[in-house]
């Protein structure tokens, strides 16, 4: 990212220990617009050096951080359009806001709290190192997914950055798996201590996925899901395969899992299949694909109604083959390693709104394809928020629903929000207020214009009153 040029994000790169890695450039578009705003505590105190992401709405890759100044402030670049924006900070909980760039947002982010306990084994109470830590805030969920934390030599570990709520907590390890036998209440600000994990005993699964060839190779992108059932499941379990084509996953409990595979970019008969877990360990599974047939490129121009390419559209293929793309400053998307077959692309742009059908595009086993796409000239929404009493009500999500996509802004100070580039007809608005029931609005888009819409919501006016006494009561 750099002055005027919003982020552009480098497909992900496998290293190897001790190996280094060149050619990694990257090609920045100019045309970007100015995302601006503040981060403080509740209590409206500045909060220096905080880590902003800003992301669009189309393809939710994120810009690489920008800090906070002294003052709270932080200045970053992105695409016209919807973007949504978190913000970090030590000590503190993450914080996400949503609107429309150009803009200026104002982030409030709470006191963390943090919790912290042992991991021991079930049989003879010993402390598990090396164990891996996950939090749910659902008891049924066995995690897989997020973050994690590993226990030192003495089995403890520690999570901060926490809302306050309560936690289920779960390890596992090469041959164990547990669970805290009551949730954990964690408290804004504090650390929960003493959560108690046990072990009890468990399998590993593990096999290798490996490309056919003389000899044969590791997947160097390959991925594993295992998961109860027939499907996936909130109880899945994912990971990605080493740089030698390894996965494994650690503290699995006997029963009948759904395993399914992948290597990008690469053909397999079977992807999915059953996998009966006993009392024993399964290893020494090997998986192979070939190199996918199918490599054709899709590429050209999105363009407004006038002809003037367009920068930072989004292009999403999906059908026989799935990928995506955002234009470059000249408005050319390319599309790599395709699958034959019937290919739908869909555009998402911060200037003209593509097809509600979108565009349909047969591509064949190799080669290059070019597809121009012309958008229409869409409209805009212009709307306010205010409370019984007339007031003007600030922070209010918004919530529009259109092509499959659904740009969300919050009303200002003034009550006022806007959403532009909206495709012509009628489009609904949702409002969402905390305590409320869900407020819907439909309204009549026409293109190059401005259509208006009010909600109403309840008086925000009110009294706290009570008593402030020492300790003796007086």
């Amino acid at each position: 990212m750099a002055e005027r040029h919003p982020a552009v994000q480098a497909p992900d790169i496998d290293l190897r220990p001790g190996e280094a890695r060149t050619g990694v450039d990257l090609q920045l578009s100019s045309g970007g617009v100015e995302v601006t705003g503040t981060v403080s505590d509740i209590g409206g105190g500045p909060i220096a050096r905080a880590r902003v992401h800003v992301y669009p709405l189309t393809s939710y890759e994120s810009s690489p951080p920008v800090e906070t100044d002294e003052s709270g402030a932080f200045r970053s670049w992105a695409w016209a359009g919807g973007i949504g924006i978190r913000a970090e900070a030590d000590g503190y909980t993450d914080a996400t806001e949503y609107g429309i760039a150009p803009g200026s947002f104002t982030l409030a982010l709470t006191v963390a709290g943090s919790l912290s306990g042992t991991v021991v084994d079930a049989g003879t109470g010993r402390p598990a190192a090396g164990a891996r830590v996950t939090l749910s805030t659902d008891v049924e969920v066995s995690g897989g997914y997020g973050s994690f934390e590993l226990t030192d030599d003495q089995g403890q570990f520690r999570f901060a950055g926490l809302n306050a709520g309560r936690y289920s907590v779960a390890a596992t390890a090469e041959h164990g798996y547990g669970r805290s036998e009551a949730t954990v209440l964690v408290e804004l600000g504090r650390n929960s201590e003493g959560a108690i994990v046990k072990l009890h005993p468990a399998v590993r699964i593990e096999g290798r996925i490996l490309l056919e060839g003389t000899p044969d190779t590791p997947c160097p992108k390959s991925w594993f899901t295992l998961s109860l059932g027939e499907r996936a499941t909130r109880d899945e379990l994912w990971t990605r395969g080493d740089a030698d084509g390894f996965v494994r996953h650690d503290g699995v409990l006997p029963g009948s899992y759904t395993v399914n595979i992948g290597c990008p970019g690469h053909d397999r008969t079977e992807t999915s299949f059953k996998l009966e877990v006993g009392e024993r360990d399964v290893t020494g599974l090997i998986w192979k694909f070939t190199k996918a047939v199918s490599g054709a490129t899709l590429r050209g121009h999105v363009r407004d109604s006038t002809g003037t390419p367009i920068a930072g559209a989004y292009v999403e293929a999906n059908g026989a083959g799935w990928g995506r793309a955002t234009t470059r400053s000249d408005g050319v998307y390319e599309i790599k390693e395709l699958s034959r077959g019937d290919v739908l692309l869909r555009v998402t742009s911060p200037r003209g709104v593509g097809r509600r059908e979108g565009w349909k595009v047969v591509v064949p086993a190799s080669g290059i394809v070019e597809q121009e796409l012309v958008l229409d000239a869409g409209g805009s929404i212009e709307g306010s928020v205010a409370d019984s009493d007339g007031r003007p009500v600030s922070g209010i999500t918004v919530m529009s629903d259109f092509n499959g996509h659904y740009p969300t802004v919050t009303s200002g100070r003034d009550g006022a929000f806007r959403l532009d580039n909206v495709p012509v007809g009628d489009v609904n608005l949702y409002l969402e207020e905390p305590g409320a029931p869900r407020q819907r609005s439909t309204v009549m888009v026409r293109a190059s214009a401005a259509s208006k819409v009010s909600f109403v919501v309840a008086a925000r006016s009110g009294k706290i009153m009570g008593t402030v006494v020492d300790a003796s009561g007086k």
